[in-house]
């Protein structure tokens, strides 16, 4: 898997959703000794700031556990207002798929 790959597409994807969306490289430090994953730093449109990754796991926040099948569904987890523009986009594009 290549993560910084992922991590671009869904950059590039998504953010028109976002007032903030920035893919951000794998920072090593050697004292203390840390490593801070390739991610997406995002801004809600409720002003919340998340830190996006993505592994063979799933979709997560770094600083979580919890992972998600896709993108989409980390973030209607995370953002109310990203899950009804989402829905409202998709929503659109079925409309005019069906008026074809």
């Amino acid at each position: 898997m290549n993560v910084e790959s992922e991590l671009s597409t869904i950059a590039r994807e998504y953010s028109s959703y976002f007032p903030k969306c920035n893919l951000v490289p794998e920072k090593r430090s050697y004292y203390p000794l840390k490593t801070e994953p390739w991610h997406l730093a995002i801004t809600t449109k409720e002003e919340k700031s998340v830190k996006v990754t993505v592994s063979v796991a799933g979709w997560s926040l770094t600083d979580s556990e919890q992972y998600f099948q896709t993108f989409e569904a980390l973030m209607n987890h995370e953002s109310p207002q990203f899950r009804h523009s989402f829905a409202d986009a998709l929503t659109q594009k079925l409309a005019l798929i069906s008026e074809g």
